[in-house]
């Protein structure tokens, strides 16, 4: 979940709250003023990542694999307003990292790609074992912005979404505004 302060003025304030689905299954939130949303189809579908060395190790070298990975790619963004197409700066630091060794999964790494200090896209890159001493790179995007966006590993497409205007509810996200309170209006 991402939630934004905003507005263009003092009394005129508002939260924006934004859901994404980074689980491979539906899920469903229930908002506190009752609303409810549903993602319309499964979650991140994690595809093999191509031309890459096999998971380490050792989870320090999984770690530098995964920022070097992360540091291949780039990721461009359409804006509505006159900068026009930009490109997003990837956070090195990852937002989380997690695993299921029971299910296979070695290390989870999770990546932001953002303009300025907002996050846009978020990245999921996954170590999986594959039994016989196989183990693969996974990758997913996640977007946390509306603009159209392209994501390049060594300036080949591996990703793009198309924009998406108001109301924001896709088949994988919400973004809802919300009224802020008299404390957040000043």
């Amino acid at each position: 979940m991402k939630l934004r302060l905003g507005g263009p003025a003092r009394g005129q304030r508002h939260w924006t709250c934004r859901v994404d689905v980074l689980s491979p299954k539906r899920i469903e939130v229930e908002f506190g003023d009752g609303l409810t949303w549903s993602s319309r189809e499964p979650g991140l579908e994690l595809r093999p990542l191509p031309d890459v060395p096999a998971p380490a190790d050792s989870v320090a070298h999984r770690l530098i694999q995964a920022k070097d990975i992360a540091r291949r790619l780039s990721v461009s963004m359409q804006t509505g307003n006159p900068s026009g197409r930009i490109q997003l700066r990837l956070l090195t630091r990852p937002i989380d990292r997690y695993n299921d060794k029971a299910a296979g999964l070695l290390d989870g790494v999770l990546f932001s790609f953002v303009y300025t200090n907002n996050p846009s896209i978020l990245l999921v890159l996954e170590a999986w074992s594959e039994g016989a001493g196989v183990r693969t790179w996974r990758y997913a995007f996640a977007r946390q912005s509306l603009g159209e966006t392209t994501a390049l590993l060594d300036g080949k497409p591996v990703w793009s979404v198309s924009s998406v205007g108001p109301p924001a509810d896709a088949e994988l996200f919400i973004r809802r505004e919300m009224p802020a309170g008299p404390a957040e209006q000043d």
